[in-house]
């Protein structure tokens, strides 16, 4: 039995009204049935509270790939518990997993887990709380002889999101795959029909003056999508929505270009439109994206992100430089900045800017 294990412990400056705190990451997992593992973590702080913050949980990962037909199998079964300073019970989230993927024939999976309303990982995130999910896939693929067509698939797609103290949905999504085609030369077409659900509790202010009341609303999706693969010199795509959103109507497009004269040099552009009618209003909202990458060596590159969007007036500028001066090493630098139109009137002004330096070294004996 082989096992493994990793400390991290950082130290972080007293903020604000935050007071200064170490936050400590612990890990141990040992190899179990040949190709699975069973584990532990632990974690201690909370760097956004002055509150004493503890996670536990153990783990086992299943991975099975001698089963007949050349199939395989993966799963995994989990169970966390939380203790936060000033807070007392339902505090745990668990879950449990199972998959057989595959290249090619049918592939599926199905899946549980839930998290109670209590449950914080202080170093970590969840994204809802008080909720149990349930996912279910399944697909098949089908890879032609002799052909420009490299696979063709289609299957139907399940996630569903409970609360846990009535059962009621929260949200729920089926999507069902039509027909999804790759070819050889990495070009792609999709075509998707969804049917989704979501229930709110409360009034929900979905753009200034526009508010959705509470309920339960379904409503249907038709998804179109065309894209060239990234390897053209010149790439495009173009992606269409239509149909409902809560008891209203949706049409979105979006597309993107991308320029790659060389292997040294990338750039993007892309750009997202939508339009939405509600009985309480209409109103559009607009995305708009530009990467630039450029790799001057196998050591060295320098990613670039501009992004903005007509609705938070928010301009966000990300910029890495990415080092590594030989194998175990390498440095980050990154800067973070946005600029905000405050006063809707089309004049940006800085409001926030992070610069980052970080250097890991990996020490082998």
């Amino acid at each position: 039995m082989r096992s493994r294990s990793i400390t991290l412990a950082v130290r972080q400056a007293a903020y604000d009204t935050i007071d200064s705190t170490t936050a400590l990451v612990a890990r141990v997992a040992a190899n179990v049935l040949q190709e699975s593992s069973v584990g532990m973590i632990v974690t201690d702080g909370d760097p956004q509270t002055n509150l004493d913050n503890t996670v536990v949980g153990v783990d086992f990962r299943y991975s099975n790939t001698r089963l007949p037909g050349g199939r395989s199998a993966e799963g995994e079964a989990w169970y966390q518990e939380t203790e936060t300073e000033g807070v007392s019970g339902d505090s745990s989230a668990w879950g449990l997993g199972m998959r057989f993927p595959s290249s090619s024939g049918l592939r599926g999976g199905v899946g549980i887990s839930q998290y109670q309303k209590n449950y914080y990982p202080g170093l970590g995130f969840v994204r809802r709380r008080g909720v149990q999910q349930y996912n279910f896939f399944l697909n098949d693929v089908f890879r032609p002889s002799n052909s420009p067509i490299r696979t063709i698939s289609s299957g139907i797609n399940v996630d569903r999101i409970e609360y846990l103290d009535n059962g009621d949905i929260q949200s729920q999504s089926i999507n069902l795959s039509v027909v999804n085609i790759d070819l050889n030369s990495q070009d792609s077409f999709n075509l998707d029909y969804s049917r989704d659900k979501e229930g709110l509790r409360d009034p929900f202010e979905i753009s200034p003056g526009i508010t959705i009341s509470p309920g339960l609303y379904t409503f249907d999706n038709l998804n179109i999508g065309v894209r060239t693969g990234n390897q053209r010199k010149f790439g495009m795509g173009l992606f269409l929505n239509d149909g409902g959103f809560y008891d209203g109507d949706r049409f979105a497009v979006g597309g993107f270009f991308g320029w790659r004269p060389s292997r040294h040099f990338r750039t993007n552009v892309n750009y997202q439109y939508n339009d939405i009618t509600l009985p309480e209003g209409a109103f559009t909202t607009r995305l708009f994206r530009v990467q630039l990458e450029i790799v001057f060596s196998s050591k060295l590159s320098w990613i670039n992100l501009i992004q903005y969007d007509d609705v938070s007036e928010v301009m966000g500028i990300n910029s890495r430089l990415h080092w590594i001066p030989q194998a175990g090493r390498e440095a980050y630098l990154v800067l973070n900045h946005n600029l905000e139109d405050y006063d809707r009137d089309n004049t940006f002004h800085s409001s926030f800017s992070e610069l980052t330096l970080k250097y890991s070294y990996t020490f082998r004996f």
